[in-house]
């Protein structure tokens, strides 16, 4: 298990640092964790150095999450990328 002082430090890397070919691919990430059997935080760590940081579309990610936001990280990027795709 992965201490608490290092998933903090993993939220101040900078993304313009980040290895891309270590980098979990969003489609991935989200097939394993619509599983519902799937623990998030489990397969967020199994599938990455850094549990903060993704790549989508040839774009690096980095997930801030906030206590008062009832959305997950991939519901936010989901809104972000239809956003972008002018979906939404």
């Amino acid at each position: 298990m992965m201490g608490v002082e290092k998933l903090e430090a993993f939220k101040e890397v900078d993304i313009k640092e980040v290895d891309r070919t270590k980098l979990p691919n969003y489609n991935d990430l989200i097939s394993e964790l619509d599983n519902r059997k799937s623990n998030k935080m489990d397969v967020l760590l199994s599938r990455s150095d850094n549990p903060y940081v993704y790549e989508d579309m040839g774009y690096v990610v980095k997930s801030i999450f906030h206590p008062a936001s009832s959305l997950s990280y991939i519901d936010c990027t989901k809104q972000l990328v239809a956003k972008k795709a002018g979906l939404a």
